[in-house]
């Protein structure tokens, strides 16, 4: 059998599934989404404000800006024409719960601007967003034209800000500080959104029409901004600088601001779209590289584009580090960008409150939304304040379900030299599957083919795919052919970019002990790995050896006796943990040892065999396997092999069970047996290096010679098998190649027949001349 045939009759054999594991889901949403949970209403269907009661600490009149502090787990909402800012304590779980502080108010019962007076540190006039940097709340106090800084998130009603930025002290609240219409580096007309990041502080100021940037976070009264965008200088505060829309304009309101992969994001509302910066700007008046929802940056119309590529009036801004969330509160919906778009006109993927890209009618319902305001994405949930006319804030849970995928565990051979597995996909409603891919030998991704002809955005579906294992095969540092091959398969649901993997690679067998092995010490486990090493070790994480207690039909649990036993030598041989670093760390070698207290583990033929003896002493019968795991979680096992191991220091003999070595091929009859065990030396010496055994067993037992090489640091172990005919004779043929000449080996005889079995003491054996 050629080495080729033996690595796809490993494969066969090899039930070898790294299957989807929860923990590396990628979350996700989807068009036409239910809400998880609403504030500030007793059901999804009510929109009245503060829920058609009283002012209390359940309801709202108009929740606008939204924010998190996650060292807290606060969560923090600003209810602008409420006046006030509503503290929650945490994420609320269920519906209708009530915030547990308020500021901008004495209680939770009032409502009036300024408290019905003039501004001072605690009062508030029209809200507009809430943020967190740092362990610090900063408000956007509209209408007193000023944002608010609390150096601490307050824990009681109506605490008082410790910074004003934009007026001079807590009192004043003019426009621009008494100045109207002009504006100067230090004054704010309406300010609507505010966002930190890398410590500097940015403003919207909404009827400025301008976006501050303060090169570092205020910590005195009236700080001026140190950077304008929108306008050409800081005393410009006209809507498009006087003129029409371009690159380097604003139309100023409400819209908010977001940093995502080092670029800014600006919803620049009332021009109908979003402009991003491909770096934070450092002088005034830079222009955006990239508009979402216009055609170009000179139109502002909203009505322009189609429904997947039209903004009307953009107002929320959030990410989850891949995707892009923006909120457009006149088409009632928050739009998903899979990942941060590159050019303009670019089409979104998935639109949160509709049933489909081009809708954008309101509605009051759980899957529904009108006037959609700041967003925010936390600990895989987005929050979205809905305000006029649905007093609500709506929170998604997304518990996204990664389409899972498994292979049948055979091959079938097609013609030539092309085989093709089986294997099956599937994904929790309302998820779809959209396709399944596999890649060979590290190659590019190709389609699998569907059962029943395509993929029907079904929750199931059943493939295959052919494939050629000589196709593009890996080749080894000298430039050899390595053996066998690797699958990747990897699956996708209608959200385009959720998916997950399954690796696959043959040869993955457990080697020796053999099945049935009788061992009067604990054993070391060799197992083989498939050689496509950058594979293997971009993809897996350890290997661990398993063992159950009992035989074949044991219903015993799987237990890990040797864990975080590493994939290759060269990449861990220097590792703090291996207590042979100081030997090997500084040779150039995939091969070599690793230990530890619990193991040790040797390296041979480019870390491709591995032969790991645990640091305990096992007794009994056990079952004994190999599992590789990868770094995402999932596992691939060899086949399990069954092995007794004895910790007597004598021969476990069966009374009457005999086994004899009759003849070795070199030495002739050395009168090894059962028998004989007296008799038996220490050290022989045979002038075959490939010698021959012949002897004596029942028939149909099985015997099991094990050869381990003495002061072996690589490949140590072989195991050969035979069966007794039925004249109670068996032989044993040693391959050429295998026993090294003048090397001596450590020779453990036993026979096994169902519960009977017999160990002869073990013997050395000098093979050929001794060096």
């Amino acid at each position: 059998m050629n080495t080729f045939v033996r690595s796809i009759v490993a494969f066969v054999f090899v039930a070898a599934l790294f299957l989807l594991a929860p923990g590396s889901s990628v979350y996700a949403f989807y068009t036409g989404m239910p809400a998880s949970v609403v504030i500030g209403q007793s059901s999804f269907t009510n929109g009245s404000t503060y829920g058609g009661g009283s002012v209390s600490a359940f309801g709202y009149n108009e929740p606008y800006g939204v924010a998190y502090d996650p060292d807290s787990g606060k969560l923090i909402v600003a209810e602008r024409t409420g006046n006030r800012v509503l503290i929650y304590n945490s994420i609320p779980t269920t519906s209708n719960a009530p915030a547990d502080v308020v500021i901008g108010q004495q209680n939770f019962t009032s409502t009036s601007a300024n408290q019905g007076g003039g501004a001072t540190a605690n009062t508030l006039s029209l809200p507009y967003s809430v943020m967190v940097y740092k362990g610090k709340l900063f408000v956007a106090d509209g209408l007193n034209n000023r944002v608010l800084i609390y150096n601490t998130i307050p824990t009681t009603n109506n605490a008082p800000a410790d910074v004003v930025i934009g007026q001079t002290n807590f009192t004043n609240n003019s426009t621009n500080q008494g100045g109207g219409s002009v504006c100067a580096t230090n004054t704010l007309r309406t300010p609507t959104n505010i966002m930190a990041y890398e410590n500097k502080l940015f403003i919207n100021d909404g009827s400025n029409a301008r976006v501050l940037i303060y090169n570092s976070i205020p910590t005195t009264n009236n700080a001026a901004a140190d950077v304008v965008i929108g306008q050409s200088s800081m005393s410009g505060c006209s809507v498009n600088q006087g003129g029409t829309a371009n690159a380097n304009t604003l139309a100023g309101q409400d819209g908010a601001m977001m940093v995502m992969n080092g670029k800014l994001i600006i919803a620049d509302q009332v021009n109908n779209r979003v402009l991003i910066y491909n770096s934070i700007p450092t002088s005034n008046n830079a222009s955006a590289n990239i508009v979402l929802g216009q055609v170009n940056f000179t139109t502002t119309t909203s009505t322009g584009l189609n429904g997947s590529n039209n903004l009307r009036r953009p107002l929320g801004l959030a990410t989850d580090g891949t995707r892009l969330f923006v909120s457009t509160n006149f088409s009632a919906r928050v739009v998903v960008f899979n990942k941060l778009p590159t050019q303009s006109v670019t089409p979104h993927d998935i639109s949160i409150g509709q049933v489909d890209l081009n809708n954008n009618v309101g509605s009051i319902t759980q899957t529904g939304m009108a006037n959609p305001a700041n967003i925010l994405f936390v600990k895989n949930k987005l929050i979205v304040t809905a305000a006029a006319f649905q007093h609500r804030v709506l929170i998604y849970d997304d518990f996204a379900q990664v389409p899972g995928l498994s292979l049948d565990n055979s091959v079938e051979g097609r013609e030539g030299s092309v085989f093709r597995m089986k294997g099956s996909a599937s994904v929790d409603s309302p998820y779809k599957l959209k396709t399944v891919e596999f890649s060979l030998n590290g190659g590019d991704f190709k389609p699998v083919v569907p059962v029943d002809g395509s993929f029907d955005n079904r929750t199931n579906e059943n493939f295959y795919f052919d494939f050629d294992p000589t196709l593009s095969p890996q080749k080894d540092a000298q430039g050899n052919l390595i053996d066998g091959f690797t699958l990747r398969l990897r699956s996708y649901n209608n959200n385009a970019n959720v998916n997950d993997g399954l690796f696959y690679f043959s040869p993955f067998t457990a080697d020796s002990p053999s099945d049935n092995s009788v061992i009067t010490t604990s054993p070391s486990f060799q197992f083989s790995v498939n050689r496509q090493r950058t594979v293997l070790r971009d993809s897996l994480q350890k290997y661990q050896v398993q063992v159950r207690k009992g035989g074949a039909n044991s219903s015993a649990s799987w237990e890990v006796l040797v864990d975080s036993i590493p994939v290759d030598f060269r990449s861990h041989k220097g590792d703090l943990e291996n207590l042979q670093k100081s030997t090997w760390d500084s040779l150039d070698t995939d091969n070599g040892s690793y230990e530890t207290s619990n193991f040790v583990a040797k390296y041979s033929n480019d870390s491709s065999t591995i032969s790991v003896t645990p640091k305990v002493v096992l007794s009994g019968e056990y079952q004994w396997k190999v599992v590789a795991v990868d770094k995402a979680g999932h596992t691939q096992d060899t086949p399990a092999l069954q092995i007794i191991v004895s910790s007597a220091a004598s021969p476990v003999v069966t009374a009457g069970f005999p086994l004899a070595l009759l003849h070795i091929s070199g030495l002739g009859n050395p009168n090894i047996s059962s028998y004989n065990l007296a008799g038996i030396k220490k050290l022989y010496r045979t002038s075959s290096s490939a010698p021959t055994f012949y002897g004596i067993v029942w028939s149909g037992a099985t015997v099991n010679l094990l050869f381990d090489e003495q002061n072996c640091q690589s490949s140590c172990q072989h195991t050969y098998t035979a069966v007794g005919n039925g004249l109670s004779r068996f032989g044993v043929n040693i391959p050429k190649g295998d026993l090294r000449a003048g090397k001596k080996y450590n020779v453990s005889a036993s026979v096994s027949l169902e519960d009977k079995f017999t160990q002869l003491p073990v013997f050395s054996l000098q093979i050929g001349q001794a060096q």
